[in-house]
């Protein structure tokens, strides 16, 4: 189905729009391009895409990597693949603004990559409606847990890392981020945290025995946000861990050291 396009009116944000048509602020920012949803301006249009939707409309073209060609864009490439410039921007740690090298190898984001994961957080017991987010994290991100074992990294199929250890330990935030999900999820999550860190970034950590945060509280770095558990669809005690950036699931291993 095409995206709907909103014409911005006075006093409206972002948040507001995303509850009206029941989709996410990531997924607004991803489909917009926009680097701060706080930041919309009045006559501006937006794209509202269907639930769970965070790229462009097109269809993709299959690829993981793309070599720049003489005279292409970041803009260019990423209407070919069907993905936002601020999904392919941030698979590459580039700014949305770079000028690229013919030559230079670039990741693609799939298309579907975070979908899941955005319209499954965006209902639930545990969501927590009209969440401003006024700060933003260091943009550094620690382990969340002390101690674990790596059961399972992140591929197309699992876009998180599995971080097995002791029922009950410890889960602390990645980087300070405030609270937008603090809850039962229904969706395989079980007891679920989503922290939202400002920049396009959230963390999710699921399957938690128990949760030690509240909607819209600010936990800060290291901070202690659950308990690890096997709620949801768990088959044993462990940490279910994603990061995304503007709606698309990145894998934590490139920015986290296991």
């Amino acid at each position: 189905a095409e995206p709907l396009v909103h014409t911005v009116r006075l006093g409206e944000t972002v948040s507001e729009l995303a509850l009206r048509y029941a989709v996410t602020v990531d997924g607004i920012a991803a489909a917009n391009d926009l680097a701060d949803p706080r930041r919309i301006s009045v006559g501006q249009t937006l794209l509202i895409p269907q639930p769970g939707q965070t790229a462009r409309p097109e269809p993709a073209v299959t690829a993981s990597r793309h070599r720049v060609q003489p005279g292409e864009t970041l803009p260019g490439i990423a209407l070919r693949y069907g993905v936002t410039v601020g999904a392919l921007a941030a698979a590459n740690d580039l700014p949305q603004t770079a000028q690229i090298t013919p030559g230079i190898v670039l990741s693609i984001p799939s298309v579907q990559a975070g979908t899941t994961s955005v319209i499954h957080a965006a209902s639930g017991p545990g969501l927590c409606p009209d969440v401003a987010i006024t700060r933003s994290g260091s943009g550094y991100f620690v382990r969340p847990v002390e101690q674990y074992v790596l059961t399972r990294g992140f591929f197309s199929t699992h876009q998180a890392v599995d971080l097995a250890w002791d029922l009950g330990s410890p889960v602390k935030a990645a980087d300070g981020g405030t609270v937008v999900y603090a809850g039962w999820n229904d969706y395989g999550y079980g007891n679920l945290v989503v922290l939202d860190h400002g920049r396009g970034w959230r963390t999710y950590y699921a399957h938690l025995r128990t949760v030690s945060v509240e909607c819209g509280a600010w936990a800060a770095r290291g901070s202690v946000i659950g308990a690890l558990g096997s709620t949801g669809n768990s088959t044993g005690p462990h940490l279910h861990f994603e990061l995304l950036r503007f709606g698309i699931a990145v894998d934590p291993e490139g920015y986290i050291r296991f």
